[in-house]
Order: structure tokens, then sequence, then C-alpha cells
């Protein structure tokens, strides 16, 4: 029996279960509502905030026979249905990767003088439109410059900069944020609900952490940690199968340091390293907890900033007693001079290992 991605199997299609893009969402279903629709939008974002997902949703609100009120495709009618089964061919997803030439677009430009087959809008769907070669930009260029009627393009981007101004300047663009840790852990416990399996919050909170504000890189590493665990991810199963360090290890080896207690720091740091990190994601860690603390040290209201679990934070405002802002600042400026020369060094253990023992001096 096959089985489904635990990201595929439950990607939303209604924009009310998009997650931590309220913003993207509730103007396009206001659009949808009122009918001022664009001919061209432009998607940006990191990977795995809903950028693609979105764009099949709002394809489907607008071709939807049914619209509901707040702007969702009812999934329902015979649009709806066709668009999610495959077998109306109106919305055509495109990557640019491998179709990045000046002919590929000029096929699209060919196909766009005719009208939609099924449905009332045809959707072009142009995913990391970036990888575009300059030529086949200039033939869409001519394309957005004069929209045919019925024919709507969505591109999507990972990196908007490089998105020629004269391509966005005729698209309404979105610019999709990196959701928060606290929606992916949420998220992830009524995933796991709903797919009757159990997951501790602590293993879904470091999971969260992991996926860096990308929603399907959470799901992949929940479903890569259900594969392993049997049904009952812990936080030692999510641990063990990625190879991580909690996050305690960064808060003892903090203590050494403000303690100036070297042999713990390296005894701590050898646990580190041993345990899955390399030394170059010990200095980033270590960097990025310093920073943590320099924000609860200075800031009245961290959590503002932090994207972090209430108790973590108050485990930072504890820590942070130990430390001066001036040595924060410094822990942050030895640490960050390694990392950019940790790539060329012959040895990164004892590169890192030695700030260490600098830091706690």
């Amino acid at each position: 029996m096959e089985q489904t991605t635990l990201y595929r199997k439950y990607r939303p299609i209604t924009f009310s279960q998009v997650i931590g893009q309220s913003f993207v969402v509730n103007t396009l279903k206001n659009q949808l509502t009122s009918g001022n629709i664009s001919h061209a939008y432009l998607f940006c974002g990191t990977r795995g905030t809903g950028k693609t997902t979105v764009a099949k949703i709002f394809s489907r609100s607008v071709n939807c026979l049914d619209l509901q009120p707040n702007g969702d495709p009812c999934n329902k009618c015979e649009a709806c249905t066709g668009l999610l089964n495959g077998t109306i061919l109106d919305v055509s997803e495109i990557d640019a990767a491998s179709n990045r030439r000046v002919d590929d677009i000029r096929l699209i430009r060919n196909e766009v003088q005719y009208a939609p087959t099924a449905l009332k809008y045809r959707v072009y769907i142009i995913d990391e439109v970036h990888m575009l070669t300059g030529e086949a930009f200039n033939a869409l260029l001519k394309t957005l410059e004069e929209p045919p009627k019925n024919t709507i393009f969505i591109l999507a981007t990972t990196e908007a900069h490089k998105v020629p101004l004269t391509i966005q300047s005729r698209c309404q663009r979105f610019d999709f944020r990196r959701i928060s840790n606290k929606d992916i852990t949420s998220h992830l416990l009524q995933t796991a609900k709903d797919d009757n399996f159990e997951l501790a919050p602590d293993a879904a909170s470091v999971i969260a952490t992991l996926a860096d504000g990308a929603m399907r890189d959470a799901l992949s590493i929940l479903d890569q940690c259900k594969g392993v665990s049997g049904g009952k991810v812990t936080l030692d199963v999510v641990q063990n199968t990625l190879g991580v360090v909690g996050r305690n290890m960064y808060f003892n080896l903090a203590d050494a340091i403000a303690d100036k207690s070297m042999g713990d720091a390296l005894s701590i740091a050898n646990k580190i390293l041993t345990g899955g990190s390399d030394a170059s994601v010990l200095a980033n860690t270590l960097l990025a907890h310093y920073r943590d603390l320099a924000v609860c040290k200075n800031v009245d209201s961290p959590e503002e900033i932090l994207d972090e679990p209430s108790e973590t934070i108050e485990k930072l405002k504890e820590q942070c007693k130990k430390y001066s802002t001036d040595k924060i600042i410094a822990c942050m400026q030895g640490l960050s001079e390694i990392i950019a020369n940790l790539k060329f060094a012959s040895s990164p253990r004892v590169l890192v290992e030695s700030t260490i023992l600098q830091l706690s001096a």
C-alpha cells in the first residue's frame, strides 16, 4: 500500500488551513470576494512557507463554481475536483529550474492566445521563477505587458532579488514570512493527533527549531522520525535520528564559560561534537545562544523578539545574570571570527576548542 508523506497528506486545500501567512491569505481572499483580481502575482519567501500551496488554492478559488463567502474554494464543484485530481489542465505548474529557456516561455505565449478549455481562468504557476534566463524573462515580460484575457500568472521565488524589476513592477508582490516556532509546534502536534501517532511536545519544539520557519521541512522531519520510532516520537527519538544535541547542552556550555571552568567547557563541547554535531554547527549554535542571551540581557520583553518557548526564555533570563553585556558581546565576536574561518581551517575542531578556552579564560 502506497504511503503518502505527511506534508502531502496534510497539505492545505483551503486558505483557512494555511498556517502563519494571515496577511497574504486575507488580502487574496478579499480580492476573490470583491472580484478585484490581478493578472500577475509574485510570491516571495523562503522554502516551505506555503507559496506554491497558496498559489494552488488561489487557482481553484478563482475558478470555483461555488466560491465560499470567505474566499475559500468549495473543493466539491466540477472545477475544483477536476483541478484536485488532475483531470483539468487549465492550471499549469511549471518548474523554472528545468524549464528556464526562452523556448519554454514562448510555448506559454503561444498557448495563452487561446481561451481556457474548461475553466474561467487559465493559471500558470511558475515556481523558482528567478531561474529563468535573461531571454526567457524578456519573453515573459512581453506577455505580462499585454496580459491576455482570462489568464493569470503566479510567479514564486525564494530569491526575489534575482527577479528583474521590470517583471516585479508588473506583478502584485506578496512576501511570505518564516512561520514561527510556536505555530509550527502547534501544527505538528495537531498533525500527529490527526494521523493517530504520539508526539511529545518537547520533540515537536525541537523539530520546529530545526525547520527554521519552513512548515514543509518540519513535516518531513516529523515523517522521518515517525518512521524510525514506529509511531511514538519522543525527544530522544528526534535527537538520535537527526544527530542533534539538546538545547540544555548549550546552556551547560554557556554556564561553564561564565564560571571560567575550562575543563567542563571542553568536556561539554566534546559531548556535543561526539553527539553528531560538527565544529561549524557547534560554533553557529553557540553564537545563536549568545545572541538570545544578549536579547534577554537588554530587552524588557524578549519574548517579542525571540521565537522560543516561554520556559526557554525564562532559562535564558536566569543565565544572562551570570554575564555582563560586554562579556556576551566578546563571546559573540569571538565566535563570529572563527565561523568565518572554519571552512579554511585544517582542524576545525581544534579552532573551536581553542576559542572556547579563550572565552572561558
